[in-house]
């Protein structure tokens, strides 16, 4: 961004990726960014062909580094959520992204050793970039698809994700992440089915640094909004706040009880609940409460973003 002596205001293209498939329908849903030191920058895609694509910018040669993909969902992803935290028994910070899919399922990626060394191969130069496109899921007859070939060797498949589950009943819209000092995560979805879902995930670091599931609690809550929700923000460790193309602003409150839940259940008419989530042996509920509503004269809000002085 420049400042001329007209007081213009200009951007300029400082680089361009290139083709993250062969099928130029692909489609960017979501991005994440975050700095990585050194000039360098870890941007994280939501592909609609089902894959998460991992990139790294290099402000010095001004170039797109992609070093890692996954079309773990199978299905279109909406949300991709990148952020960092130090855990108190592990003093190497973990790079964590979560993303969430048309299905409601989100997915939670320990990115820590992929992002670090490529991070390093790029500082030093070593680093071999993409060259060409590489192939996503390619459709057959039906419904069936069958994983694409790998075109670039240099590209790493992402490992089994560290933690799976179903928020809502359909697409994700909606997704905030934070981390606690009490070494937990915190994942809240809102999505195509007017519901909120939030998750509070126990989190341990062994000694060679791999993230392990403690323990879960999970809160759901139906018709939090009349339409699709289709933004949310985390605006403290107790609170976060959605939006709705129903035109409303509203602020919730959540706290974590003692009651043990087994399942998340979605009633559908008259015919028998339809079970979103089986929860594991411990897992308690979150109660989720709604603390104020306003409503507001924009129709049709895609996203939201809070500031908290």
């Amino acid at each position: 961004i420049s400042n001329g002596v007209l007081d213009e205001i200009r951007c300029l293209d400082l680089a361009t990726a290139i083709p993250e498939s062969d099928v130029n329908q692909v489609r960017i849903m979501d991005l994440s960014c975050l700095p990585l030191g050194n000039n360098l920058h870890l941007i994280t895609t939501a592909c609609s062909d089902s894959f998460i694509r991992i990139w790294i910018y290099n402000e010095d040669d001004r170039q797109f580094h992609y070093i890692a993909a996954s079309p773990h969902h199978a299905r279109c992803v909406l949300k991709s959520k990148v952020l960092v935290f130090t855990h108190p028994a592990h003093s190497i910070p973990k790079v964590i992204l979560v993303t969430a899919s048309t299905s409601g399922h989100f997915t939670v990626w320990d990115l820590t050793i992929p992002v670090s060394s490529a991070a390093k191969e790029i500082s030093t130069g070593t680093h071999v970039s993409q060259t060409k496109p590489r192939s996503g899921w390619r459709k057959t007859a039906g419904k069936q698809r069958v994983e694409g070939k790998m075109d670039d060797e240099n590209v790493r498949e992402l490992e089994a994700p560290v933690f799976e589950g179903r928020g809502n009943q359909s697409g994700v819209n909606a997704l905030d992440v934070k981390w606690l000092h009490d070494e937990c995560l915190i994942i809240v979805t809102g999505g195509d089915d007017n519901a909120v879902s939030i998750w509070k995930i126990g989190c341990k670091v062994s000694v060679d640094g791999v993230i392990l599931v403690d323990d879960v609690a999970i809160g759901y809550l139906m018709n939090a909004h009349a339409s699709n929700i289709t933004g949310l923000k985390l605006i403290s460790d107790t609170r976060f706040v959605t939006t709705s193309i129903d035109q409303r602003l509203k602020i919730w409150e959540f706290e974590q009880t003692e009651e043990v839940v087994d399942k998340i259940e979605y009633p559908v008419g008259n015919q028998t609940p339809r079970v979103i989530f089986n929860a594991t042996n411990g897992t308690t509920k979150i109660e989720i409460r709604l603390v104020e509503a306003t409503y507001i004269d924009v129709a049709d809000v895609s996203d939201l973003d809070t500031k908290i002085w």
